[in-house]
């Protein structure tokens, strides 16, 4: 029977962790499984255009701790950009970099006992910011981190809990 529901796998999920795309003419599911390998940095890097220009609907699964930082960002940037109208769904957790993705969509539902935690980067790497090579991509993940948090949870939290986030505060929500 079809459902409006997304059905999710575990042991599927289990055995393909990562970010994959399917894409059809006006639909594009991207999932985000597991933890996010540095590894997916060139399949996001292709596929960014594509979402970039997309005019459908994408929808985002998410079950993810995270992970790597790059493919997280580059996905991202792609989202914020799209003409498309963007979804996500967390069935568990969306901690991290999967928490910025889902919240660079444009609408978010998570699922009963499901977590999402957002963190500012620095806490990611502490010694990592004060490279000055490293700036920009500081810059970036700080900029992506902040419209993730202030989409979803700013309008849960007081604007002194929001001061709090920004100084560094760790954010988790609970479904």
């Amino acid at each position: 029977s079809s459902t409006d529901e997304p059905m999710f796998d575990c042991e599927d999920a289990a055995e393909n962790s990562g970010i994959s795309f399917l894409v059809d003419d006006d639909f594009m599911l991207i999932k985000v499984i597991g933890a996010i390998p540095q590894s997916d940095v060139e399949k996001c890097i292709d596929a960014a255009s594509m979402i970039r220009e997309f005019d459908g609907v994408i929808e985002v699964w998410i079950d993810s701790e995270g992970g790597a930082v790059s493919p997280a960002l580059i996905l991202c940037g792609a989202l914020l950009e799209t003409k498309a109208e963007t979804k996500a769904t967390i069935f568990t957790s969306a901690y991290s970099g999967a928490a910025w993705i889902a919240g660079c969509c444009d609408t978010l539902k998570i699922h009963v006992y499901s977590q999402m935690l957002f963190h500012k980067p620095y806490s990611c790497f502490p010694d990592f910011a004060t490279t000055s090579s490293v700036e920009t991509t500081m810059k970036e993940i700080e900029y992506i981190s902040s419209v993730a948090c202030v989409n979803f949870i700013g309008g849960f939290m007081t604007p002194k809990e929001m001061a709090q986030y920004t100084n560094g505060l760790d954010v988790i929500i609970g479904a």
